[in-house]
């Protein structure tokens, strides 16, 4: 009997497993660009591409600094990844990235849009970042060879806005999982 129902457990495993990679989100099962960036937002899966790099650079890494932008528009920069104090050549990986030591902006409205009082009442284009002030969010780097970086992150974005005074508002949040991002950048 005890080893029928290990039987039992062991095909329900293998089973939810098999769904688990069946399921795969067609997204990302159809991605066709070599960088970009992509998350769960609410449950529902983004996929943007790195903005195609002009002769000034959209993405960089220069003096421990990083700049990757991704999306569609090469103007509005629709996310935005920003990390500090970055040392490439002694980074032992995988490595988190401390909290104040990262900005990521998801300025793409088709992703989600703050449905923020504070924003409206001030009349300000508002987005959802994680930054000095996101505690549980977590950036790490997983990979990064001849200009290319991987990572990941996740955690809560809140909702953020500035014109002649900032709105950060860290009670409107919303939840990023499986994100990920590979990017290459000028040196």
């Amino acid at each position: 009997m005890r080893v029928k129902n290990i039987f039992k457990s062991f095909f329900a495993i293998v089973a939810v497993i098999i769904f688990t990679f069946a399921c795969k989100d067609d997204i990302l099962k159809d991605n066709q660009y070599t960088y970009y960036i992509t998350a769960k937002v609410s449950k529902k899966r983004f996929l943007l591409p790195m903005i195609d790099h002009d002769s000034n650079s959209n993405s960089l890494y220069e003096n421990d600094f990083l700049r990757l932008h991704m999306g569609t528009e090469s103007k509005s920069f629709p996310v935005e990844i920003i990390i500090y104090g970055l040392r490439l050549d002694t980074l032992k990986l995988p490595a988190k990235i401390p909290v104040g030591n990262f900005m990521i902006a998801l300025r793409e409205k088709s992703i989600v849009k703050p449905n923020n009082e504070k924003c409206k009442k001030a009349n300000l284009d508002c987005y959802y970042v994680a930054n000095d002030t996101s505690e549980d969010v977590n950036v790490i780097i997983t990979k990064f060879t001849n200009n290319v970086i991987e990572g990941t992150f996740s955690g809560h974005f809140h909702a953020f806005g500035f014109n002649y005074f900032i709105i950060n508002d860290l009670e409107d949040k919303i939840n990023i999982s499986e994100g990920y991002f590979k990017a290459n950048y000028n040196r």
